[in-house]
């Protein structure tokens, strides 16, 4: 009867651990990211391991929102710049080249000495900026303003919205007359009038940038990554940049350098912080907002978000 006993109570407390260990997380979990740089993201937003769609009211802790963020367990990716796994993290020694486009699965994610690493099924560790989710697909134009980039979506490789009209040379920067320059239909509009209305008070504002194709930003990631490291902040990750949303663009003033901080302070910067809601255009990686997001403050860059101008919560 005491051996009876003692079993049982061996067998109840090997129970009772294993519990406490799931409930917890306790070993080979990675370590939790800071709240500040966490975001939650609808599953609606997200591709399953089979492809479908998780629960709708489920959520998942996600990092910034324009870079590639981890993984969880299991979790199918797609390479975002061609790669390699590797032995170990910053290890030369290459278990696998990859392709952009090839997928695999992980196993777990972690930082080390900066770095987000994704330990892969079977094939060795490679950089997490290298791989990122797989989209959920999307029907038609995605609603301005609502489109969820903020929350972690990833756009599909070939979004495009069906109405993209290209932007009339008198609105284009000095030098871009002649880029292709298109917009959605209604930001086009937006934008156009905006521009229009700081004339009117002699205050002098013009495009140089608009739609972009994920592969064209891919092209822009890849190079960064491989310039500046795995950790750079500059080019958002294919799927992942407002550009390809059509509603998106760079902005320029006379005398001001392009893609610099001082517009904010040069006449038209200071117009446009103050002016631009008024039309469904908000400066969406503002001083409020950039680290946010994890970029640097761009008050060039702004985005026809439509009647959500007040309410960043889905953009």
């Amino acid at each position: 009867c005491q051996s009876k006993r003692f079993f049982r109570h061996m067998i109840h407390s090997r129970i009772v651990t294993v519990w406490i260990v799931l409930a917890l997380g306790i070993g080979g979990r990675e370590p939790p990211i800071p709240s500040s740089s966490l975001s939650v993201v609808p599953t609606r937003f997200l591709a399953s391991r089979s492809g479908e769609h998780h629960r709708q009211d489920s959520v998942v802790r996600r990092g910034m929102t324009l870079f590639p963020d981890g993984a969880s367990p299991g979790e199918l990716l797609r390479f975002v710049t061609d790669g390699a796994s590797r032995a170990e993290p910053e290890s030369a020694k290459v278990i696998r080249d990859y392709v952009r486009g090839d997928t695999v699965r992980a196993h777990r994610s972690f930082q080390l000495n900066g770095v987000r690493w994704i330990e892969l099924r079977n094939t060795g560790y490679v950089e997490a900026a290298r791989v990122d989710r797989v989209p959920v697909p999307v029907r038609g134009n995605l609603a301005a303003g609502r489109e969820g980039l903020s929350l972690g979506r990833v756009l599909p490789w070939d979004y495009e919205p069906s109405d993209l009209e290209p932007v009339a040379e008198p609105y284009k920067a000095a030098d871009f007359e002649t880029r292709a320059l298109r917009l959605r239909r209604e930001a086009r509009r937006a934008f156009e009038r905006m521009i229009e209305a700081a004339a009117a008070e002699g205050v002098v504002i013009r495009l140089f940038s608009g739609w972009r194709s994920a592969e064209y930003q891919a092209a822009l990631y890849a190079r960064n990554v491989d310039r500046r490291g795995p950790t750079q902040r500059v080019s958002a990750a294919p799927g992942r940049s407002e550009h390809q949303l059509g509603t998106a663009a760079d902005v320029a003033a006379p005398g001001v350098p392009l893609m610099t901080p001082a517009l904010a302070d040069a006449a038209a910067g200071r117009w446009i912080a103050r002016r631009s809601a008024e039309f469904g255009i908000a400066m969406t990686f503002s001083r409020e907002r950039h680290e946010r997001r994890g970029v640097a403050f761009e008050p060039w860059h702004l985005r026809w978000v439509g009647d959500a101008v007040n309410d960043d919560r889905e953009w």
